[in-house]
């Protein structure tokens, strides 16, 4: 369900409407007023999205989200609220076991809330720190997590009830509350709060605390809003409203810092003006801050400054620039794989500690406390934790060590596939050269034969030129041998002579004769002799064969009966005539009519050709074979197509 959906209001309401229906949706969802803890979340959470979009905000930090999803209490009806910060990692065995220690057999699940809450804080304290973080962002649903921070807080509580108890009949240093020594059920050990960031450079990140209710006869409602490592504390009020208007006021306060973060810079006037914005007095409101000191890579958890009334908020700014400075001098301050502070030697990592351990206790000896016993208290803590601290650093030494030697085996393998690579463009240069190589010399010989081919060509030209006999050389590369053939022949080209590679080397060539396209291998020396002899027998045979064609073509006729006959056989009649012009008039006519009915009528009309210069005999009283008239000479008719 959307937020818009859970506050009632619409997408686009403006922001006084949706904080008016957060207050409303507030009051009747808290379990005080007789509403649900889950109902109660969800109004939270919703209430969150709606500032950062009625703000501009782009995103929710991971912490201000979890935080208000465990912002409402649960049962009793107190909250708890602390981020529980997703990290990769490993979450081993353990983790495992904790998934399973909520419950799966049927056993388990008879139990009391209790026993299942201290059974699973026991799997949770075996673990290493960045394991539990991890267990508790995958492993755990919320409604288990909201059942073990209820858990702890009553566990925690009625600690702190026992030292105050002890603290009157003994001396129980346990009241400061400079320091959250770690415990078997330190709150912070399990849940992780507050992790620095990894950038070099720390914006301001946002954690809401929400409303707490502090248990006892009478109902106190606490609102704390944590900033950046600077916690805002509001003083117990009895009216619920009162204490969600200062929560929204606050909340206000750290989506406008989020949105711009110069507005960090005068945190004081920023601080008035959201006050005022929701009808609120800074004074009424008895708001306190404190610094938190994230510590916990030396000491196991996290360290507070002492509590200052707002009017020192410019004071405590001066002390949180302090802390802001050290941290981004030693950037990745707590930081695990990943982050940078890892990186750093043993020996920056203890000046690290020097120099943040050094403006705690300044700030402590300025409020009056004693600086040898804050010594004291940070050496205890420190040496507690030193096994810890000395584990993570030898783990993160052979984390370094390990990345060496990765990086090293990389650059080797790295080099030995350069090495790999260069040889085989080595070799394939090489090759590539040799290929070059040998189509250069083959195409070198293939131009030097042609050149000689070519010459050679020249020369038999110009020898047939000598005896009389016409001749050219075709050297045209840009068409293939069959082309040119067949462009010679379609010029009638009587011989056709080809030199070859072969033929030159056996100094002979190859003449073709067009005319029955018979071929002959012949000495060069004796070409021309033997192309004059093959022309005159060319020209013999194409003579006679004209010669045959043309007699078998005529027929000899003697009278007019036989002509139409050999007329369609489309042969030339030789008869004998009269040479007068009205008898060819005549033949002409008779020609175009028809023989008979059955066949067409021829459609071209004979007339007289030529006469024979060399006469056949005619013998004395021969008659001309149209007109009967004597026949003067032999003529050739025929008709024309």
């Amino acid at each position: 369900m959307s937020w818009h959906l859970i506050l009632g209001v619409s997408r686009s309401a403006p922001y006084p409407d949706v904080r008016a229906a957060f207050k409303r949706k507030v009051l009747e969802t808290h379990p005080d007023k007789g509403g649900s803890a889950q109902d109660f979340r969800r109004v939270m959470l919703a209430f969150e999205k709606a500032a950062l979009e009625a703000t501009g905000a782009r995103a929710i930090p991971v912490a201000a989200a979890s935080a208000a999803r465990r912002g409402a209490h649960s049962g009793s009806g107190s909250c708890f609220a602390a981020s529980a910060k997703r990290a990769e990692g490993r979450s081993g065995r353990a983790a495992a076991g904790v998934a399973s220690g909520l419950g799966g057999s049927r056993s388990v699940r008879r139990k009391s809330v209790e026993a299942i809450m201290e059974r699973l804080h026991s799997l949770l304290s075996k673990l290493q720190r960045h394991d539990r973080k991890m267990a508790i962002a995958t492993k755990l649903q919320e409604r288990h997590r909201v059942a073990l921070e209820t858990w702890l807080q009553h566990v925690a509580w009625r600690k702190k009830e026992e030292c105050r108890e002890e603290s009157k009949t003994k001396s129980c240093d346990h009241s400061n509350p400079a320091f959250e020594e770690e415990t078997s059920f330190s709150e912070e050990e399990i849940l992780a709060l507050e992790d620095v960031p990894q950038e070099t450079k720390l914006p301001p990140k946002t954690a809401s605390k929400g409303i707490i209710r502090r248990p006892g006869r009478v109902k106190l409602y606490c609102v704390i809003v944590v900033i950046n490592n600077l916690e805002l504390f509001a003083g117990g009020t009895t009216d619920l409203a009162r204490a969600v208007d200062v929560h929204m006021a606050l909340t206000s306060l750290k989506q406008r810092i989020l949105k711009s973060p110069a507005l960090w810079e005068k945190l004081p006037e920023a601080l008035d003006s959201s006050m005022s914005e929701h009808d609120l007095l800074l004074r009424e409101a008895r708001l306190s801050f404190r610094v938190h000191f994230p510590v916990h890579h030396w000491t196991g958890s996290g360290l507070r400054s002492p509590t200052y009334p707002i009017s020192r908020l410019q004071s405590g700014m001066v002390i949180w620039q302090k802390l802001q400075q050290s941290r981004l001098q030693y950037s990745g301050l707590g930081a695990k794989r990943g982050g940078v502070f890892y990186q750093h030697t043993p020996a920056a990592v203890e000046e690290a500690w020097q120099k943040i351990s050094q403006i705690f206790i300044d700030i402590w000896v300025e409020s009056g406390c004693n600086e040898a016993k804050i010594r004291r208290k940070l050496e205890s803590m420190r040496k507690r934790h030193e096994q810890q601290h000395h584990c993570q650093l030898a783990a993160w030494n052979a984390y370094r060590m390990a990345k060496e030697e990765r990086r090293q085996q990389l650059c080797a393998r790295v080099m030995r596939r350069w090495e790999e690579r260069e040889r085989r463009h080595l070799e394939r240069e090489d090759r590539r050269a040799l290929q070059v190589a040998s189509f250069t010399s083959r195409v070198v010989g293939q131009i030097e034969r042609l050149i000689q081919r070519e010459f050679k060509c020249w020369q038999l030209m110009e020898e047939l030129k000598l005896h009389g006999i016409r001749a050219e050389v075709d050297a045209r590369g840009n068409y293939t041998p069959g082309w040119k053939f067949n462009w010679w022949e379609l010029k009638g080209v009587p011989l056709r002579v080809e030199v070859g590679p072969r033929d030159l080397d056996r100094g002979t060539c190859r003449v073709v004769r067009r005319l029955d396209g018979s071929k002959k291998d012949v000495e060069q020396s004796q070409l021309a002799a033997i192309v004059r002899d093959d022309l005159k027998d060319i020209h013999a045979a194409m003579l006679r064969k004209a010669t045959e064609e043309r007699d078998a073509g005529i027929a000899k006729v003697m009278d007019w009966s036989e002509v139409v006959p050999m007329l369609k056989q489309k042969k030339l009649i030789l008869a004998p005539w009269c040479e007068t012009a009205a008898s060819e008039l005549l033949i002409r006519r008779r020609t175009k009519e028809a023989e008979d009915g059955k066949e067409a009528a021829l459609t071209g009309a004979m007339k007289s050709l030529c006469l024979p210069f060399d006469q056949p005999p005619l013998p004395s009283g021969t008659k001309c074979f149209f007109t009967g008239e004597p026949a003067r000479r032999w003529c050739l008719f025929g008709r024309s197509y």
